[in-house]
């Protein structure tokens, strides 16, 4: 082998293990304080493809400054309609081309047909479900905070900010989310587990891929035990 040829080899090899997770499509499934906020944003670090929150307060009109949230006390079937369509838009952005990170969404058949068919396109799509026994999903809800800044809407948990009680990414206060406390937070856990029931059957029928990923360890260690996951999944 010629020598001026030598140095391309941990070149090509690097830039093949990069690529190994390219065009791939996850999503991250689990209740509320599973921790999908938190893996979703080390894994967009880590494969260099964007996270995108599907429950992420979005702008309807500018001009009204009406939020989804907003939409959603009004009329909740066009709270999901809408909300498929500022998702779907995201996701026809250039930085979405070459495969995406989402939270909790799609998870059933009418949500999935849609995305496929202008995005996903048939293309393999890994399902991650991320476990924790309710005692840690309660503990881990109840010392969460969220950017009081409708348009940033940044959640803190695992990951805290620098400046106490201030946003990272825009300045703004931070406070406890309203569903965020005793009363309702258990109730949320058990809305997305009676959820669960049928989000697990629809998958079963597509014969999606599957993986539960027990988050009762360091976020980091949830982070390679995922990559490790998608690694076998990109190999099949």
């Amino acid at each position: 082998m010629s020598i001026k040829y030598k140095f391309l080899i941990p070149a090509i090899a690097l830039f093949l293990s990069e690529c190994a997770f390219a065009g791939h499509f996850i999503v991250l499934l689990g209740p509320p304080g599973a921790g999908k906020g938190t893996l979703g944003k080390k894994l967009s670090e880590e494969l260099n493809i964007p996270f995108v929150d599907s429950w992420r307060n979005y702008i309807v009109d500018k001009k009204s400054k009406q939020h989804i949230r907003d939409l959603k006390l009004v009329n909740r079937a066009d709270y999901e309609s809408v909300k498929n369509q500022i998702l779907l838009k995201r996701l026809l952005q250039e930085d979405c081309a070459n495969g995406v990170i989402l939270d909790d969404w799609p998870k059933n058949e009418k949500d999935f047909s849609q995305i496929n068919n202008y995005y996903f396109k048939n293309r393999p799509v890994t399902y991650i479900r991320l476990l924790a026994d309710p005692d840690e999903l309660l503990r881990r809800g109840l010392n969460r905070s969220v950017c009081t800044n409708l348009e940033c809407g940044e959640i803190y948990g695992h990951q805290t900010p620098e400046t106490e009680d201030q946003c990272d990414l825009c300045g703004a206060p931070l406070k406890t989310k309203d569903k965020d406390n005793e009363e309702l937070f258990p109730k949320r856990i058990i809305a997305w587990e009676n959820s669960w029931v049928e989000t697990k059957s629809w998958l079963e029928e597509r014969d999606f891929l599957l993986t539960d990923i027990d988050t009762h360890q360091r976020p980091d260690d949830v982070l390679q035990e995922t990559l490790k996951v998608l690694k076998t999944s990109s190999d099949q």
